[in-house]
Formats: structure tokens, sequence, C-alpha cells
């Protein structure tokens, strides 16, 4: 026990060391000399202040620094690089029915890549074009071979799916909203039951490890307690994160769509 409260507190005085170590600045002159030291104090466009090795203070007028390149802003108007449409194809006549509102069927128009220069190079990513249909319960005309999804306000979002076909009449969709605050809350306990119970686990471990004498039984009850706090909060979340899929099911029972995704605020 003596040893591993040793440990920590090294490690602790360590991590206090170095969070107290000052940030390191290094500078250029117009003349073309080079000054590093501790940062003191920086006024852009008046001066700087550091601290040699030498135990120096030295400050420096803005001017008689040598010019500084300038800066771009890490994020910029993207440029679009490629996009590539979703299929179209005849109509087809969709009814729609949910059990919450605000659920809207939006038109996936298409995806594509972008990239944008920012100060550390070019970054690419990707984007998608889409467009609302309408908002449940409602019907409208839409194209066959188009790609949708399911969203809307609170409304945790689905996967891009196809329409199924329909040799006649209308293809009617009913809509199972799922709860975005409830899979946000869900993601919290989860990542609160692994937190805890890993904790948990590790700290009745080296209690039980380091006990000879049975000094360490308030450290294993305190692990054992962390654990099980962990394990119901993973017994709640994980339900809780399945229920609050959005799903999209036709009149003869196919599930279109049920995968989420991923979070859309």
């Amino acid at each position: 026990m003596r040893s591993w409260l040793t440990s920590c507190v090294v490690i602790v005085a360590a991590l206090g060391i170095s969070a107290t170590a000052r940030a390191q600045e290094r500078i250029t002159l117009a003349d073309g000399t080079v000054m590093q030291g501790e940062l003191v104090e920086k006024v852009p466009g008046h001066h700087i202040t550091i601290k040699l090795v030498t135990g120096e203070v030295r400050t420096i007028q803005w001017g008689a620094l040598a010019p500084q390149p300038p800066t771009v802003s890490p994020f910029v108007q993207p440029i679009p690089m490629s996009i590539s449409t979703a299929p179209t194809g005849p109509s087809v006549h969709v009814v729609i029915d949910a059990d919450r509102p605000g659920v809207t069927l939006v038109r996936v128009m298409g995806f594509g890549m972008v990239q944008a220069a920012t100060s550390y190079g070019t970054a690419y990513g990707a984007f998608e074009q889409s467009r609302p249909v309408c908002v449940a319960p409602c019907q409208a005309d839409v194209e066959a071979g188009g790609l949708y999804r399911i969203a809307g306000e609170g409304i945790t979002a689905t996967s891009t799916f196809g329409l199924p076909a329909q040799p006649s009449g209308a293809v009617r969709l009913h809509i199972h909203g799922g709860s975005l605050g409830a899979r946000i809350g869900a993601l919290w306990l989860m990542v609160g039951g692994i937190t805890f119970a890993t904790t948990g686990g590790l700290l009745a471990g080296l209690g039980a490890a380091d006990s000879t004498d049975g000094s360490n039984t308030g450290v294993i009850a305190s692990g054992l307690v962390l654990a099980g706090l962990g394990v119901v909060a993973l017994a709640i979340g994980i339900p809780l994160f399945i229920g609050s899929n959005t799903s999209v099911v036709t009149d003869d029972g196919m599930v279109v769509a049920k995968l989420p995704a991923g979070l859309r605020f």
C-alpha cells in the first residue's frame, strides 16, 4: 500500500512541476539574430519579453522582430472538388406517418469532397447536399430512384436509404422517431459507465494485490462500488442508446432504415 501511494505522490508532483514550467518562445530579430527563452510577456504589435537561459530578461520592441509570415485562418471557404449526384428516375407517391412531431423526409441530392487551405496545409472533407421534402404526417411525389433519410429537430437521423419497389399505388412509410436527446444522454451514461467500471476494477484490483494485512478493505470496497455504478450506468445507457434509433418501416413490415447516420445536431 505504501509503495502504491508513494508512486501516486511522485506522479502528482511530477505533473505539478511540469504544469508550472513556463512556455518557451523562439524569436528572430530583423538582423537575423535568434533568441530563445521563457516567455514572460507578449503584447502583439508592441513588445515581447523573454528570460534567457543566462537569467537575463530582455524586452524587444515589436518593430525589431523579423517580419512574420501571414497567417492563414484554419477554416476558409471550401473549394468544391467533385460531386456525385443521387440517381434519378420515375416518381412514386409516398405517404408518411410518424409517432412524434417534426419527423422530416429529406432528399439527399448528392455527395462531394472539399479542400480547404489551412495554416497546416491542405485539409480535405466530405459534404452532403440535401433538401427537406415534407414533415410527417404528409404525402408527396418523389423520385423513385432517389436517396433519402429521416431527420428533424431533436430527431436521431437515419442512414441514407432508397425507397422499396412498388408496382402500383403509394409507398407507405411508418416512422418511429428516436430522441436525439435520449441518444446523447445514453452516450454520456455509457462513457461514464465504462470509466467508472474500469477505474473501480483497477482500484479494487490494486487494493487487493497490495493488501497483505487486510488494511486495504476500504480501497477495495470503494473500487467495487465504483465498478458497480459503472455497470448500472451501462445497463441503463445501452438499451437507451438502442431505443433512441429512428426506424422506417413499410406496410408489409420491411425495415427500410434503422441504423443512425451519426449524431446530427
